[in-house]
C-alpha cells in the first residue's frame, strides 16, 4: 500500500513537472508571435471576405442590421458558410497562448502604480481570472465554430455564444483594470478603453427593447467594441516580440 501510494506521487510530480515544461514552452515568445500572426493573417481578412461573398452571392444582401455575425456560417445566407466556421475553430485555439502571455506580462516586474482598488485583491488574481474568461470565450468561439445555426441541438449555438461574449467581456475588463494600475508596454489609455468598452457592451443590452437597434446590430456592436482593443494589443504585443527577437 505504502509502495502504492509512493508510485502515485511520482507519477503525480513527474505530470505537475511536464505540465509546467508545457505550459512554459506554450508561452515562449516564439509560439506567441507566430499564434498572433495566424490570427491576424486569418481571422480578420477571413471575416472580410465572409461579408463580401455573403453580401454579394448569398440569398439576399448581407448587412448588420439584419443579419447576425452566424449568418455567415449558415449555408441560407452565403454559399461559403465555412469560412466563419473554419476561422472561429482556427482563430479560437491560437488565441490561448496570446491570452496566457498577455496576463503572464502585464502582472510581472515591480512597476507597480500606488493606485489600487483593495489590499486584498491581487493583480495575479485579477490576471488569474483574466485568463479563465478569455479561454471561456476561445471555447464559446470553437463551439459558435463547430454548433453553427444549422448544427444547435438543444439551443446550444446560443449557449457557445453567450460564452463567447461573457468571456471577451469579463477577461477584458479585468485585463484593462491591471493595465491601468500597473505600467506595462499596453498604453494605459488602452485599459481604459477596455473598461469602458466593457461596460458600453453591457449598456447595449437595455437597447434591445428600441425598435432602431436590432439584436443583430447591437451584436456587431459587442464584436466591434471588443476588436476596438483586441487588435491594438495584438499588434503591441506583435511589435514587443519582435523587438525583443531582434535583441
Amino acid at each position: 500500500m505504502k509502495n502504492h501510494r509512493i508510485y502515485a506521487k511520482e507519477i503525480k510530480e513527474k505530470t505537475e513537472i511536464e505540465l509546467e515544461k508545457f505550459y512554459k514552452k506554450l508561452l515562449s515568445k516564439q509560439i506567441v508571435r507566430i499564434c498572433i500572426y495566424i490570427t491576424l493573417i486569418t481571422f480578420y481578412p477571413g471575416l472580410i471576405l465572409a461579408i463580401i461573398i455573403a453580401d454579394i452571392y448569398g440569398s439576399e444582401r448581407y448587412n448588420i442590421i439584419n443579419n447576425y455575425i452566424s449568418d455567415l456560417g449558415s449555408p441560407h445566407h452565403t454559399p461559403t458558410p465555412f469560412i466563419l466556421n473554419f476561422i472561429a475553430i482556427f482563430t479560437a485555439i491560437f488565441l490561448i497562448p496570446i491570452y496566457l502571455y498577455l496576463e503572464e506580462m502585464i502582472v510581472s516586474g515591480p512597476n507597480l502604480s500606488k493606485r489600487f482598488l483593495n489590499k486584498s485583491i491581487s493583480l495575479k488574481k485579477i490576471a488569474k481570472f483574466g485568463k479563465i474568461c478569455f479561454i471561456f470565450g476561445s471555447i464559446g468561439m470553437i463551439g459558435v465554430g463547430v454548433f453553427n445555426e444549422d448544427f444547435n441541438p438543444f439551443f446550444i449555438h446560443g449557449l457557445f455564444a453567450l460564452f463567447l461574449f461573457l468571456g471577451f467581456i469579463a477577461g477584458g475588463l479585468s485585463t484593462g483594470l491591471i493595465i491601468v494600475l500597473k505600467k506595462t508596454i499596453i498604453p494605459r489609455g488602452l485599459g481604459y478603453l477596455m473598461i469602458i468598452n466593457s461596460a458600453w457592451i453591457i449598456i447595449l443590452y437595455f437597447f434591445v427593447f428600441i425598435p432602431i437597434f436590432t439584436p443583430p446590430l447591437i451584436e456587431w456592436w459587442m464584436f466591434l467594441s471588443i476588436i476596438a482593443w483586441f487588435f491594438p494589443i495584438t499588434v503591441i504585443l506583435l511589435r514587443y516580440l519582435d523587438k525583443m527577437k531582434s535583441y
